[in-house]
């Protein structure tokens, strides 16, 4: 996506470091109020600058929410039933086989046409012909990928805790919301939880480093590849491709 080989992502991705940051230090500020405000940056971002509708942000919310529900039923059943593994690797089974399914709905032409004529709302899918309406919308499969891993983490035991509003915004994380790269969920909430105690200045030369190599892979040596990779295969379709 063109969003994310622009100056503007990385002014915008900065801007944000720098506000989640100063935020995250006010310590009169409960934890729960700032995972709030960061969530609506998150998706105000997604909204705006990704292409991204609304209806489209609630479906991927309402499946975060669907992964969570599933991997704390899960984590109870595992602390109440610490001998029984078979019950968690079978709650485990379901969760996936459904977020799996509701995967290949907005990937799979013949899943959505099953599904198609079950929704009331004929305004999640594309207009026009009938036998090709399905609900496409741009990274749905790694945050699939993300709620996959909390239910399966959970499953074998790997979940210290789990916070419904955390796994919102791990899974509408912008900054690797289209291509990663996936994160893992213990690492992203203590994250999360310990950035109050980090002072900006120790980390700010190793994040500044890292955008400017970004820059420079993203900006000057991504298109000087493709130029000279695509320019030699003779196929139609490539050559009108942006």
């Amino acid at each position: 996506m063109g969003f994310y080989n622009s100056i503007s992502f990385f002014v915008i991705a900065l801007g944000t470091v720098f506000l989640w940051t100063h935020l995250a230090r006010l310590s009169f500020i409960p934890l729960f109020v700032k995972q709030i405000a960061l969530l609506a940056l998150n998706l105000f971002i997604l909204y705006n600058l990704t292409g991204l509708r609304g209806f489209q942000l609630g479906i991927i919310m309402g499946m975060a929410l669907f992964a969570c529900a599933w991997a704390k039923l899960i984590m109870v059943v595992r602390s109440a039933f610490p001998c029984n593994r078979t019950a968690p690797k079978l709650l485990c089974g379901a969760a996936v086989i459904s977020i799996l399914g509701a995967l290949c709905v907005f990937k799979f032409q013949p899943a959505a046409n099953l599904v198609a004529p079950l929704l009331p709302a004929p305004i999640l899918f594309d207009e026009g012909d009938l036998s090709r309406r399905l609900i496409r919308f741009i990274g749905i499969s790694y945050a699939v990928f993300k709620m996959l891993q909390i239910v399966i983490d959970a499953a074998r035991g790997m979940l210290r805790d789990l916070s419904p509003l955390t796994a919102l915004n791990f899974v509408a994380c912008f900054p690797v919301f289209i291509s990663g790269p996936i994160l893992r969920y213990n690492d992203f909430a203590d994250d999360i939880a310990r950035i109050s105690s980090h002072r900006l200045s120790d980390r700010l030369p190793c994040g500044l480093y890292r955008l400017a190599a970004g820059l420079v892979k993203t900006l000057l040596i991504s298109p000087f590849l493709f130029e000279i990779s695509i320019s030699n295969i003779p196929d139609p379709v490539l050559l009108q491709m942006t």
